[in-house]
């Protein structure tokens, strides 16, 4: 089967709701094939839900590192490294909660590195605390 047949819209969308079983489908997709599945949807955004979705599998042990760092990278830059010379994809982040989304994004797209790559199961609580609010 072609890679054009391979992924779908439901893939792009689950993928921003952060169903990583879903990104893992959009991660092997060339970024051409990526991006005409964005074109498709109205709009691109990813919700404080999705980032606390993945926090929590992550959490729970569903995901390796890698994963959730690569899904964190796509969602903040809107393209996956080493796919060549791209035209990112405009993410559009919900309105809520966006200092905090940007701190829990920023922190999974450190995942595996040297300096600061591993998250605590306490530091994911205090994520999660954040983006739901209950550290106000």
């Amino acid at each position: 089967m072609s890679w054009k047949k391979k992924g779908n819209i439901e893939d792009l969308k689950g993928t921003l709701r952060g169903d990583l079983s879903r990104f893992k489908v959009i991660r092997n997709l060339p970024h051409v094939r990526i991006r005409e599945l964005a074109d498709e949807i109205e709009s691109l955004m990813v919700t404080k839900d999705a980032i606390i979705k993945v926090l929590g599998d992550y959490r729970d042990g569903l995901y390796k590192d890698s994963l959730v760092q690569e899904w964190a990278s796509f969602i903040s830059n809107g393209y996956l490294t080493g796919k060549g010379p791209v035209k990112e994809i405009d993410i559009d982040w919900g309105p809520e909660s966006e200092e905090a989304m940007t701190h829990a994004l920023y922190r999974l797209s450190e995942l595996g590195d040297i300096i600061d790559g591993a998250i605590s199961v306490d530091e994911i609580g205090s994520l999660i605390s954040n983006l739901t609010g209950e550290n106000d």
